[in-house]
This record gives C-alpha cells, sequence and structure tokens, in this order.
C-alpha cells in the first residue's frame, strides 16, 4: 500500500494539487525515479522542487519506517471521512514533503532518516511539563514559563518549545506569550546537532481587564532589550528609517521581534546547558512558498490575485530575512554564541556554533533569563531523569 499511496501522490503533486479525502490541497513538486537503468519522470515547469530517488527499493523502505513511526506517535492529523487509514498515510506522506528543504529533496533518504531521529528525540522531555523560573525583577517581577508539546503532522517538526511571561495581577493569573521555537534534534557525526524551523508569535488572549493591562505593559517593556543597540547599528539603516534612504540593509541588527529576541534566547541557553553546539536554521521550504503561490495564481480577480502574491512575498521576507536577522542578534549579544556561516554560504542553513558558557550577556534581561535556565536545569532536569 504505501507504494500505491506514494505513486498516486507524486503524480498528484506533479500539478500542485494533491487530493486527500476528497479535499484538494496546493502541494507541488517534481519527481525523478532512477530504476532499472532508466528514470521515470513527473514534472511540471512550476514547481520549484524536484524529488530524486536513486534506490527505490531502499527509499520506499526507509519511507514504510517512517510512516509507521509517525502512526505509532498518533500526532494530530484531520478527522478523514473516508477511508481514514489510507488518508491518514497519503497526509504523513504528502507533509513529509511539504517541510523538506531544497537538500532533502536531493537526499530523501538521509532526509527520513533525520526525520525518524526528531520523533524519537527525548532532550527536553523533562519539560513536556511546563516549568516557571524566577527572572528577577524584569517584566513587573513576571516568572518565565517554558513547555515542550508535541506538533500536529502539518507542522515543521514533531516538537516546539512554548515559552511565555507569566505573573498575578488582582489575584488573577495573567501570560504573555513569547515566541514559539519550533525545533529538531538528531545525531550527527556522533554529536546532538538542533535544526530550528522557525519562530512564531501566538496570538495574546485578552479577555480581561487585567489581562490588557498586562499585554500592554509587558509589550512596552520588551522593548528594554533595544536599550543602547542603536549606537551599534549600521548608518544605512537609519537613512531607511528616516526616508533618507531607499535602500534595506538586510545586515541590521535592530529590526527584529523584540519577544522572539527573548525566546531565541531561552532556546539557546537550554541547548547550552545541554552541551548541543551545532544548530542549523532553515529560512526557506520550498514547497511551503508554492502553495502559497498556487492559491495566490488561481484567484481570478487581478488585484486580489496580486495582494495574495505580495501577501506571499512579505510572509517570504519574514521567514527568510527576519528570521536570519533574530539568530544575528542573539550571536550580536551574546560572545559564547557565534555564526558559522549564513544559509547558501556554505550549506542551506544558518549555522551557528553555541559554545560552553564563559561569558555573560551583553543584555541584562537575556542575561538574567539565562541564568534562571542554568539554574532550572541543575534542580528540576535532574530530578526527571532521576525519577523516570
Amino acid at each position: 500500500m504505501i507504494q500505491e499511496i506514494f505513486t498516486e501522490l507524486i503524480h498528484e503533486a506533479k500539478d500542485g494539487k494533491v487530493f486527500i479525502d476528497g479535499e484538494e490541497w496546493p502541494i507541488g513538486f517534481n519527481t525523478t525515479i532512477l530504476t532499472d537503468g532508466r528514470e521515470v519522470v513527473y514534472k511540471n515547469e512550476r514547481n520549484l522542487s524536484e524529488l530524486i530517488i536513486k534506490d527505490e527499493e531502499n527509499f520506499l523502505k526507509t519511507l514504510e519506517d517512517y510512516v509507521n513511526l509517525e502512526l505509532a506517535y498518533k500526532r494530530k492529523v484531520p478527522s478523514f471521512i473516508m477511508n481514514k487509514e489510507r488518508n491518514t498515510i497519503k497526509w504523513i506522506m504528502a507533509y513529509l514533503f511539504v517541510n523538506a528543504t531544497t537538500e532533502d529533496f536531493i537526499n530523501p533518504v538521509s532526509y527520513i532518516k533525520r526525520r525518524m531521529a526528531f520523533l524519537n528525540d527525548a532532550t527536553f522531555s523533562y519539560l513536556n511539563e511546563p516549568v516557571s523560573l524566577e527572572i528577577g525583577n524584569h517584566f513587573l517581577n513576571s516568572s518565565i514559563k517554558i513547555k515542550n508539546s508535541i506538533h500536529s503532522i502539518a507542522m515543521e517538526t514533531p516538537y516546539r518549545i512554548d515559552i511565555s511571561l507569566v505573573n498575578s495581577i488582582n489575584s488573577k493569573e495573567v501570560s504573555y506569550p513569547l515566541a514559539t521555537v519550533t525545533y529538531g534534534i538528531c545525531d550527527e557525526n556522533g554529536e546532538k546537532v538542533c535544526y530550528v524551523y522557525s519562530l512564531m508569535k501566538p496570538k495574546s488572549k485578552v479577555s480581561t481587564e487585567e489581562e490588557s493591562y498586562y499585554d500592554k505593559k509587558v509589550a512596552r517593556m520588551l522593548y528594554k532589550l533595544n536599550d543602547g543597540i542603536e549606537k551599534y547599528e549600521v548608518s544605512e539603516y537609519f537613512d531607511y528609517k528616516e526616508g533618507n534612504s531607499k535602500y534595506y540593509p538586510e545586515g541590521n541588527i535592530t529590526d527584529v521581534t523584540p519577544s522572539f529576541i527573548l525566546s531565541l534566547s531561552v532556546f539557546l541557553s537550554l541547548l547550552q546547558r545541554e552541551g548541543i553546539h551545532h544548530l542549523k536554521a532553515i529560512p526557506y521550504l520550498p514547497v511551503r512558498y508554492l502553495s502559497r503561490d498556487i492559491i495566490a495564481s488561481e484567484v481570478k480577480e487581478e488585484d486580489t490575485r496580486y495582494q495574495l502574491k505580495l501577501r506571499n512575498d512579505k510572509i517570504q521576507e519574514n521567514v527568510t530575512n527576519k528570521f536570519i536577522r533574530t539568530f544575528r542578534r542573539i550571536a550580536f549579544h551574546t560572545p559564547d554564541v557565534e555564526v558559522l556561516s549564513v544559509p547558501y554560504e556554505l550549506s542551506e542553513y544558518l549555522e551557528l556554533n553555541i559554545k560552553d558558557k564563559e561569558h555573560m550577556i551583553s543584555n541584562p534581561i537575556l542575561e538574567d533569563v539565562a541564568v534562571a535556565v542554568y539554574q532550572m536545569d541543575d534542580n528540576i532536569r535532574k530530578g526527571f531523569h532521576r525519577n523516570s
């Protein structure tokens, strides 16, 4: 059944129209299968990626292992009406390639094995129950809450770290969600490597006066993370901001979201304490980009189609450029974090070296939060492993 469903999938993906449970999904990629000295090709010039299968038997066996592992983990999928098992398997396969990078399409067996390693990783299992940490007098004496959660099949990785600020106002608990870090961890050449796919800001749920007050206060206080940064910024950025130049310098370190800075700093502190030194950040997933473009291109009204394409480009700009700037900003503040390469310089990733903790972080808020993370690791992580 695996081969039958896969063949159906790649035939439909060629045209950017994958049908699951009677619904059409804008998932598009090409496929070339090299078998018995000949090429079997499913191709459409519009598609941005091409799946290259050099050993079909090995590929299908690895794909079957992956599907069976996903079925065992029972990650969230839509509630299918027709032929639930078959549609679930096709959904798993489809989103395997939705979340693939350009290089993953060229080396699919290695990619699938890495996805299985992501699923089986338990590095942050001790955070499956949320942990709240005191972080000094920042953000109205708030605590920071960290939780490891499992993602649905449709998301880029199996796991995410949710980070938020929490407090009590008028005896009512309030929270401010920071960016969620979507990650995967696997072993490569004898060391753990962390892949980060996205930083996403959940929507704030504001329904009471206390929540509204807290939301506004924290939002303003987060901008303290920018204190003093202007004297290190490139002058071209201020020329652009003041309207004196149309040139936007991507090398700036100011135009980032403060809540993302705080979340990413927390996450890198967790990696540092775990002794995970190598991080690869993924700025571009071609099938996800093309999916939005397919949706836009099929809109008949010209102005709406144009606006959707602009929106797609804006989304991609945030996914790539702003994503990269956030990592560069953390490296600016943190002497123990080094940018090894930017995307497509040595690899398709933004690669970081996270050294052992030796120096203070230049921003006092980030430093206090990092210290709290290290203390949490000593007191809670050890207790988790002792009791598990």
